[in-house]
């Protein structure tokens, strides 16, 4: 099976499709010209194994690749026995109750498709909503200390930068002040 992985030998590939394709081991042993011990071995090898399931792995895939295909044809089908008057009643009941129980599965699919949607987007929103939040009160402290450093508050200001990211670690400390006035004041964000 060219393009699942590590590459099996050719008698092990040809083992592979004949278990697809054949009844049993022992057809697919016959079939791909090996006795059935030896593919009751390679049956048991973990590479073989992960081969084998990959392989039908593609054919369940391509099954339903064909089966969706078809989806059309098959719902005119239930459909026309559906509303066809000849059509036996219990043939038409069982008909409409597939195509009610498509139609709900559809609508149930569609509903959880929005609710995914809409949790996407609120959780977009709110992470935008926090990052906006969080550099709006960036700037308010910037401008603040800024407007403190101006006005020779009697305070010693320090920024200090982080390297992992684009924030900073201020440090305010107020002069000796009266109990009623600002005492020390350490601002700073925790890693």
């Amino acid at each position: 099976m060219v393009g699942h992985g590590q590459k099996l030998g050719r008698k092990k590939e040809q083992a592979i499709a004949a278990l697809l394709s054949q009844r049993g081991i022992e057809e697919a042993a016959r079939a791909a010209g090996i006795g059935s011990t030896t593919l009751r071995r390679w049956l048991r090898l973990p590479e073989f194994q992960a081969e084998y399931l990959q392989a039908r792995r593609d054919v369940v895939h391509q099954a339903n690749a064909r089966i969706q295909q078809n989806a059309g044809a098959a719902a005119a089908v239930l459909l026309k026995l559906m509303s066809d008057p000849t059509t036996p009643a219990s043939v038409r009941v069982r008909a409409a109750e597939c195509v009610l129980n498509q139609a709900t599965k559809a609508l149930e699919i569609e509903d959880l498709e929005a609710r995914v949607a809409e949790f996407e987007r609120d959780a977009r929103g709110r992470n935008t909503g926090d990052a906006e939040v969080e550099c709006s009160m960036q700037h308010t402290l910037v401008s603040r200390l800024e407007r403190l450093e101006s006005q020779k508050v009697g305070a010693h200001f320090k920024t200090l930068p982080l390297d992992s990211v684009d924030e900073r670690h201020v440090v305010i400390v107020e002069q000796e002040r009266t109990c009623s006035e600002l005492e020390v004041c350490q601002c700073e964000e925790l890693p």
